[in-house]
């Protein structure tokens, strides 16, 4: 997910998720390059794996690949 998304950001998400867990759930937050500065907020609140680069198709596709490699 992203951090910044309408009506409910990525932190909101992740919050809610700790009072509403999903066994089994993997998340992958992805940021814009500002973003690093919320690394460790995010995966204290319970995400999996954080991205945090300009988001372009390439790198994208790359952060995905590393996800499923760490996730797998």
């Amino acid at each position: 997910m992203d951090l910044r998304m309408p009506q409910m950001d990525g932190f909101q998400v992740l919050e809610w998720l700790q009072r509403h867990p999903r066994p089994g759930l993997k998340v992958a937050v992805l940021a814009d390059s500002s973003g690093i500065a919320y690394r460790s907020q995010a995966m204290e609140l319970g995400a999996h794996f954080f991205y945090s680069k300009p988001i372009q198709a390439t790198g994208l596709a790359d952060a995905i690949k590393q996800f499923r490699d760490e996730m797998a």
